[in-house]
């Protein structure tokens, strides 16, 4: 049995925490697909990311993705490949090979049953389905789990779910909402994506949840018209009640009927979910936020002209404006001026923070309000508000005011499990010490608390470091590593009271937990005296004992053999998995009454904590200085949700921002999928082998732009004289790869010229401005060459497109004689052989790229790359399922009902768009039955002719003429092989 979180992972000093919004675009997901696996390459540290990585001391996860319409499966991939540990690039095929416009649309054999252009239930189902079971199953599962993660995807419920609520008069007001978010979420051995909560030991069939996932992904995307509405009729009948019960659960809904069409209906940009989540995140390490959003083809707006404003007051056009255009616009400018007013809000508190605790080190007289027991007692309640939260509600938020517990059984619970706090911990007298200030008697089962107080320590540190700049000693970056071991030790016992929480809640059934149990539960856990925590406490105390200081300090740094260590977190990990899934309500009821003077590993922890702070000699004692900002500022903090002391920087990712290395060419000349309303790269395979490359590429240009922004660069430049060497010729050749001889030795240059200036101390402002010209230098390097290592690895797959498209269209002459008709496995290993013929012949991948310009090709016009029988032959397919729509659509109507299915409308608007779609189809791809196709035609209408002659009606000769018409048409689109 393998537990997801049972290895602690080895974690730098810092984390880079990225929130991701995918746009909906149609076709323009090609682009997001490509974008997304530059996030996926950055978490894994994979390629050219390691050495970055490196640089920084950091470690990149995506706790937050949120996606609607294509760009919802492009996040749900992402995070299912996170989650499982499998391979992201895989889902490229399902764009390449099945977004295909031919393949997508509904056979012609069943266009008069059509429900939709597209096959959405069948075809398109089933290829999501098998992508997510490749993802799910990966062929290494020795990948570590990304932590906590959330996964917002937006869907629209036709019918729409009806609530009601009453008002201060007791007057029912009906409401009705067709917006539906799905939160799926990723919690180390307790959540799985889709699935909620779920033993990490118990083995779900890899089916049924990608299954579950692929309907997500269906919901989200289901163009109307284009495809037909979800429904979970369109499922198999042994899956409908499971995936039934995972979209309740995601949606916190329960609609009548599970009917949906595209969430980029309602909701195009989702925005909304991704900044509530982040907002109120708890932070282990410290926290570098960032949140990217991808938008493949930006809006472009400019000012009316005093001319056009007047036209646009014509009544008509005012009409338009109305119905139309406003209401399709959908704004991110409230969303981003919540950004900023969270920043600016976390800056006013941090500012004011600072203030108080000079004013409290001085002794002001305004500070101490604790004397007279007010202040105290408002942070006494909201302390057990926050620890009565945890443990009644289902959440594994971060408690606050407005964390809503709607179960009336767990309402109940929360009430006791407050009014016995209150009693328990009731002072007899205003508390007089930093100590008793901080509530005593909760301290040894509030973990909540311990990460706070953790976190204020590395932070304390982090300052402590700025300060000494290049010259930190090594006892403090020691510190430093140690504090983070703490923060890890702590995060394994918060996870695993998570899970004991909800293993409880679901062997007491029935509203059968009390606060007296969940007292008893939460205590015996946390008990010192638990063998789970034996390895650990032992470690602590034998560290604690050391005669040195500097090598009690080693010790608790120590990531491998310290007793805050991998190992024996990950024996912690393990053995509280098995006690939690041992534990029996009932033996737990008849424990003692916790007295709040048990000594738990929360005490433990926090003693080594307090030690190692203490040990770095500065002004003021960082635990005080806690304790006395925990008890002014907390109930501040626990009613605005705020728990993330760091900004949000935010970052967009289109063609147009991405402007440095191979990105800096005209968006019009990168991406295919913005032509046709978005459509165009369904219909050639080597446009959305293009598209994924450019996304990759852009992807790769944001991301290091933002990693290596201004703040990085203060930060490295105070580092200057200890940067690691993470940029060598071995590291380039392992993490570049393909990337061109003569870009790696530009990077190596740029590198050491950035190592070997070591200005004096002090340093002028000119010697740092040179010195940051040639980091701005080197950073362009670098995105250049991680660029071409990209290009270098996927040229080759778009050449393979290239020849595969033009051979299926029967557009290329091949000396081998493959054709449209034959053997699609043939094909692709002949465009196989060919791609890797034209590519060795390539010297440099990024001047190939940029001269290729695909962006500029369409699919109609003077750059049109879509040859006319192709256009013609999807043309009258549409035009046959269409017909097939209205038909099923009219049924009902009195007039139009029948007009689809009578005989003279078919015989003059269908049956010579059919008969030109065969020949088109058969021309393509049964070119050996086509002259037979032929013949027999030429011989009904001869025959159909004679018929006429016969009977001396000239009505017979008009549908000769007019297929013999669509026969010359067929001939004269036949394409001409290049």
């Amino acid at each position: 049995m393998a537990l997801e979180d049972a290895r602690a992972q080895e974690t730098r000093s810092r984390e880079i925490r990225i929130a991701l919004v995918l746009y909906g675009g149609v076709s323009l997901a090609v682009y997001e697909n490509g974008v997304a696996r530059a996030f996926f390459d950055l978490v894994k540290g994979q390629g050219p990311f390691g050495p970055l990585l490196q640089l920084l001391d950091a470690d990149a996860v995506v706790d937050v993705v949120a996606g609607t319409s294509a760009g919802g499966i492009n996040g749900l991939f992402l995070a299912a490949a996170l989650e499982s540990g499998g391979d992201f690039t895989k889902t490229a095929d399902l764009w390449r090979k099945h977004g295909d416009l031919g393949r997508l649309m509904r056979p012609v054999s069943t266009a008069d049953e059509a429900v939709s252009l597209l096959d959405g239930e069948g075809y398109y189902q089933k290829r999501l389905e098998e992508a997510f079971h490749r993802i799910l199953t990966p062929t290494d599962s020795r990948d570590p789990s990304p932590g906590e993660m959330d996964v917002f995807i937006t869907g629209t419920n036709l019918e729409g779910v009806v609530s009601a609520s009453w008002d201060s008069l007791g007057a029912r007001i009906d409401d009705k909402t067709h917006r539906t978010v799905f939160r799926l979420q990723h919690r180390p051995g307790r959540k799985r994506l889709g699935l909620g909560h779920v033993p990490s030991d118990k083995e779900i069939d890899v089916s049924v949840r990608a299954c579950i996932l692929a309907s997500v992904a269906r919901i989200t995307s289901t163009f109307p018209v284009a495809f037909p509405p979800f429904s979970l009729d369109q499922l198999p009948e042994d899956r409908r009640e499971k995936v039934r019960e995972a979209l309740e659960t995601a949606s916190g809904l329960k609609p009548r009927h599970h009917v949906y069409v595209d969430g980029g209906v309602l909701d195009n940009k989702p925005f909304g979910p991704v900044l509530e989540a982040i907002f109120y995140r708890m932070p282990y390490r410290l926290v570098d936020r960032r949140l990217f959003y991808v938008e493949p083809d930006p809006e472009h707006f400019t000012a009316l002209t005093d001319d056009a404003s007047r036209r646009l007051q014509n009544p008509f056009r005012v009409a338009a404006a109305s119905l139309s255009t406003i209401p399709s616009h959908e704004s991110i400018g409230e969303d981003l001026e919540n950004l900023k007013a969270h920043n600016a809000r976390i800056r006013w508190l941090r500012r004011i923070k600072e203030n108080y605790l000079q004013l409290a080190r001085s002794g002001t007289p305004s500070t101490a309000s604790a004397a007279d027991g007010t202040s105290f007692e408002v942070y006494r309640r909201v302390r057990i508000d926050g620890l009565c939260t945890l443990m009644a509600s289902d959440s594994d938020d971060v408690p606050s005011a407005k964390t809503e517990i709607t179960d009336p059984a767990r309402k109940r619970l929360f009430e006791s499990l407050r009014q016995t706090l209150l009693q328990f911990t009731h002072p007899s007298e205003p508390p007089q010490d930093p100590t008793a200030a901080s509530v005593p008697q909760l301290l040894p089962y509030d973990v909540e608390w311990h990460v706070r107080c953790a976190f204020y320590g590395l932070y304390h540190l982090y300052e402590r470091l700025d300060d000494a700049g290049g010259h930190a000693p090594q006892g403090l970056l020691e510190a430093v590593q140690a504090v983070g071991r703490v923060i890890k030790a702590l995060q394994v016992i918060r996870n695993r009271l998570f899970l004991f929480r909800d293993t409880l809640f679901e062997k007491t059934p029935g509203g059968g937990m009390t606060a007296d149990l969940m007292l008893k539960a939460f205590a015996a856990f946390v008990d010192a005296e638990n063998p789970i925590w034996r390895p650990l406490l032992d470690g602590l105390a034998s560290a604690s004992s050391a005669p040195d200081p500097v090598r009690r300090l080693r010790l608790l740094a120590d990531r491998h053999a310290g007793p805050l260590g991998s190992e024996i977190l990950s024996r912690a990990a393990f053995d509280a998995w098995h006690w939690i899934s041992q534990a029996e309500p009932s033996r737990l009821e008849r424990l003692p009454a916790p007295r709040g003077t048990e000594r738990t590993v929360l005490n433990a922890v926090h003693e080594a904590l307090s030690r190692i702070v203490r040990s770095i000699p500065g002004d003021g004692d960082p635990i005080a200085d806690f304790i006395t900002l925990e008890q002014a500022f907390y109930p501040l903090e626990f009613a605005a949700r705020i728990h993330e002391l760091d900004e949000i920087e935010y970052v967009r990712i289109s063609p147009k921002d991405a402007q440095i290395g191979l990105s800096a060419l005209d968006p019009a000349l990168k991406v295919t999928g913005d032509d046709m309303a978005h459509f165009a790269a369904f219909f050639r395979r080597d446009w959305r082998a293009n598209d994924i490359l450019w996304g990759r590429l852009d992807g790769i240009c944001q991301i290091v732009r933002s990693l290596l922004d201004t703040t990085a660069r203060e930060r490295l430049f105070r580092q200057r004289w200890n940067l690691p060497d993470v940029i060598t010729m071995e590291t380039l050749d392992t993490r570049f790869d393909g990337c061109p001889l003569s870009q790696k030795k530009a990077l190596l240059r740029a590198w050491k010229e950035l190592r070997d200036t070591r200005p004096p101390t002090p340093c002028k402002d000119v010697e740092k401005t040179a010195w940051l010209e040639k980091f701005t230098a080197f950073r362009d390097r670098f995105i250049t060459a991680a660029q071409y290592s990209a290009v270098c690895q996927d040229l080759g797959t778009l050449y393979e497109d290239l020849y595969f498209q033009e051979i299926t269209w029967g557009t290329i002459a091949d000396e081998t004689g493959l054709n449209s008709g034959t053997n699609q496995t043939a094909v692709e290993a002949r465009a196989k052989e060919r791609a890797a013929r034209a590519r060795a012949a390539v010297k440099d991948c990024g001047a190939d790229l940029h001269e290729k310009a695909m962006g500029s090709q369409t699919v109609v016009g003077p750059n049109a790359a879509v040859p006319v029988h192709i256009l013609a032959e999807y043309a009258c397919q549409a035009y046959l399922l269409v017909w097939g729509l209205f038909r099923n659509a009219l049924q009902g109507h009195k007039r139009m009902g029948g007009f689809f299915s009578r005989r003279m409308p078919r015989w003059v608007l269908r049956t010579p768009l059919a008969f030109l779609y065969h020949l088109i189809h058969a021309q393509r791809h049964e070119p050996r039955m086509y002259p037979i196709f032929v013949v027999s035609s030429v011989a009904a209408l001869l025959a159909c002719g004679a018929t006429g002659l016969f009977f001396r009606n000239l009505w017979f000769v008009l549908p000769i003429v007019a297929a013999l018409a669509i026969m010359g048409l067929s001939l004269w689109l036949k394409p001409q092989k290049k």
